[in-house]
């Protein structure tokens, strides 16, 4: 075998301690064992009365060559006979056992190649899944959308009318500034839906948080710890840390209590936490 490139290995087994040869060639290979044969000779009855019988077993002189792991179809047995020694057929041995090594070859071909192929199929379906699912959100956002821009268009259709009797005079004058803070108000309710206009936030509704800096974070001691570790010096700094990296540096503290504790300062300041996930 080592003129072959292959190698040889005595391999031992732990749990019979029985010895085999190992033929390695190429990443694949053989185990082979010689077996002495023994006969079977009836020792008469048991004492135990679970077993009607005792045997003896006495070497017969014969050997026998096994490959344990043969492929199927091929010789895994070769032995003494009547007829022949073992030692005069182990050319026809070799031969047959590499025979099985390049059979093994090309069936580990054959495996790798269906590998590949059931591994580009399921890439396959896999893209295509991805696909299908980005196609059916991008529709469920465009009906979305443009049920928005409806009821945008549908309300602004509306305020032009409630404007034009307003200006004909079709509201009691004491109500005329009332009707235009509301005017106002729907105009931006309008905007602030509609997915083609991007509306400022209206004062006392939905206001931008005040940055603040870090001196100023009320946190327990193991929050300033994190916070430390993550280097933010204020909260617009803060709000854009995403749960992997707070996992990330708080992995010798409670991660959760300090995901919590974060999303609950930055609330309190005024940041849109809504979509982050905690525990209340």
């Amino acid at each position: 075998m080592g003129s072959l490139g292959g190698s040889v290995q005595v391999l031992k087994d732990a749990s019979s301690n029985w010895y085999s040869i190992g033929l390695e060639f190429n990443g694949d290979s053989l185990q082979i064992r010689c077996v002495k044969e023994t006969e079977r000779i009836d020792a008469g009855k048991a004492n135990d009365p679970w077993h009607s019988r005792q045997w003896k077993y006495k070497p017969t002189g014969k050997f026998t060559l096994q490959i344990e792991n043969a492929v199927y179809g091929h010789r895994s047995r070769w032995a003494d006979g009547t007829r022949q020694q073992l030692e005069k057929i182990l050319g026809r041995f070799v031969d047959s056992a590499l025979a099985q090594l390049a059979e093994k070859r090309l069936n580990r071909l054959d495996d790798q190649c269906r590998g590949r192929q059931r591994a580009a199929v399921k890439q396959l379906r896999e893209d295509r899944q991805r696909r299908l699912q980005a196609e059916q959100a991008r529709r469920k956002q465009l009906h979305e959308d443009a049920d928005q821009w409806h009821n945008a268009a549908r309300i602004r259709e509306y305020l032009a009318a409630v404007k034009s009797l307003l200006e004909l005079g079709r509201y009691e004058a004491t109500r005329h500034e009332a009707i235009k803070e509301w005017i106002e108000w729907a105009s931006w309710y309008a905007d602030e839906f509609d997915p083609l206009i991007e509306a400022t936030p209206r004062p006392g509704i939905r206001e931008l948080p005040a940055n603040t800096s870090v001196g100023n974070f009320d946190f327990t001691r193991k929050g300033k710890a994190v916070v430390k570790a993550l280097g933010v010096t204020n909260t617009d700094e803060l709000f854009k840390i995403d749960q992997d990296t707070v996992r990330r540096v708080a992995h010798q503290y409670d991660y959760w209590n300090c995901w919590e504790e974060i999303c609950s300062v930055l609330e309190a300041l005024g940041y849109d936490v809504s979509s982050r996930y905690h525990f209340w």
